[in-house]
């Protein structure tokens, strides 16, 4: 049988029924806290325990007590728990612990702390930043609905659980890459090395996953599974030192436009171009001269190289999507973002006639000004044009280990745009595609203010492109 002592009143309060019993030890206190949570499975045993033997820290064993009742929302164990605590708490004291209870957890799809943690991470924050002291457009969805929930009762949302010592891992470090390896490898490759995981799986999954199997790989567990993660965007462009591209490259940093409102960017050209606040990357060669074999420039080698250079850099590999935009192409960042999350991904109205490998990623066909000329999906179309190329991580990773085979593929590749040596090479590796068309006066209207596109082309100076700018965002 388990006795403890009731809490006692503290100066000021209204005398509990048993005031004058005596305290109990805090040594005594913690052993008959333990015996009663001793049995219960892991992990909820030491979260139990934990929280128990800190409240006995400051207070009454009987108080510790109402805390192990307050964790203990895990049935059968929750009912025994709670007789436990009736045998020496009083019944306002029982009711009072009980009332008390808020349970701790992350918002599901679909609620209404979902939807307004979606809103805040997405909208609210770019509307009213002053709303979220603290937060960033960066922060974690379990950042955003902690502040939600100290802050905005009627939002419905719980605190999330803590998860004592845990660190999900990030770009950058051993764990990180082993994670991005089963998610586009080892689960297609040896799905019976991961039971219950699939590639829609968290990371933070996978993460405790292989820890579970080599905490050497991943040292510390990982933290709450999002439930929500936007998608993040690294944009790149090649730039001439000379003519009109640099200054509009320019004018575009200056007013944190287009590509600069991407979460991670770079310039490449042929030498430094001296932008503060914009690192360029250098390669041999921006300039080409010629025709390619479909009439445009055959600026692929140009392209490869920049690649290359991407690769080398490493930095894309923390983002969902690499985008390529040419210099007078008015980028709305905001607007992909949005249509890039896998929810609100459009249906594709051109489908491949095979299935598209699952881990060789996504590419985004732009063009399809030929289904007015009675053509269908095949060869080329539809088509990406280049003056925006959007693919995904795993879509350029895939690329850069059988370059060498659409090389092999398309001999004359030296002689194409890159535009259409990388939608040769895609369509070769079976990459998902997933068409959505731009505002691209080559390939149809450019309307800035359509509401919908997320890049308009081509607005070649500074006063058109800004124009354009102020059209698609007000």
């Amino acid at each position: 049988k388990i006795e403890m002592a009731p809490v006692l009143s503290t100066p000021g309060e209204r005398p509990s029924p048993l005031h004058d019993a005596p305290a109990m030890s805090e040594d005594r206190g913690l052993l008959q806290v333990r015996e009663i949570v001793d049995d219960a499975p892991r992990p909820s045993q030491a979260r139990w325990r934990r929280a128990a033997m800190a409240f006995v820290a400051v207070a009454s064993a009987a108080s510790a007590a109402c805390v192990a009742v307050h964790f203990a929302r895990d049935r059968p164990h929750q009912g025994r728990l709670r007789d436990a605590a009736g045998k020496f708490l009083s019944e306002d004291i029982r009711r009072g612990a009980l009332d008390a209870e808020v349970s701790c957890g992350m918002a599901k799809k679909g609620d209404k702390c979902y939807t307004n943690v979606v809103w805040a991470m997405t909208s609210g924050i770019r509307r009213n930043p002053s709303w979220y002291p603290g937060l960033t457009m960066k922060s974690t969805f379990e950042a955003f609905q902690r502040h939600i929930a100290d802050t905005t009762p009627e939002s419905g949302c719980p605190k999330p659980c803590k998860i004592e010592g845990c660190e999900t891992a990030v770009w950058g470090t051993k764990c990180w890459s082993n994670v991005q390896w089963v998610l586009t490898n080892g689960i297609y490759a040896h799905p019976d090395w991961y039971p219950g995981l699939s590639s829609a799986s968290p990371r933070e999954a996978i993460q405790d996953n292989i820890r579970a199997k080599d905490s050497d790989i991943c040292p510390k567990p990982a933290c709450n599974a999002q439930p929500f993660t936007p998608v993040t965007l690294y944009c790149w462009a090649v730039v001439l030192p000379s003519g009109y591209e640099l200054p509009l490259m320019r004018a575009q940093l200056a007013r944190k436009a287009g590509m600069f409102q991407c979460d991670d960017y770079a310039l490449i050209s042929n030498r430094d171009l001296g932008m503060a606040g914009a690192r360029t990357l250098v390669i041999p060669n921006v300039y080409v001269s010629g025709v390619s074999v479909s009439g445009t420039s055959p600026n692929a080698p140009i392209f490869v190289d920049a690649l290359h250079k991407i690769k080398d850099e490493g930095r894309y590999q923390a983002h969902d999507w690499v985008i390529k935009v040419d210099p007078d192409t008015v980028l709305i960042p905001d607007r992909l973002r949005n249509q890039l999350q896998p929810e609100n991904q459009p249906q594709n109205p051109y489908p491949p006639p095979y299935q598209p490998s699952p881990s060789a990623g996504t590419w985004v066909p732009n063009c399809d000004k030929m289904v007015n000329w009675g053509a269908r999906w095949g060869g080329l179309w539809p088509m990406m044009f280049g003056s925006v190329e959007i693919f995904s991580r795993d879509a350029l990773n895939n690329y850069f280990a059988n370059e060498w085979s659409c090389k092999a593929a398309y001999p004359d590749w030296q002689r194409m745009g890159e535009d259409r040596f990388l939608g040769l090479c895609f369509r070769k590796l079976h990459a998902r595609e997933l068409f959505m068309k731009q505002g691209d006066g080559n390939c149809g209207p450019s309307y800035c203010g359509d509401g919908h596109s997320g890049a308009y082309h081509p607005r070649k100076d500074i006063g058109s492109w800004m124009q354009c700018w102020n059209q698609a965002t007000r």
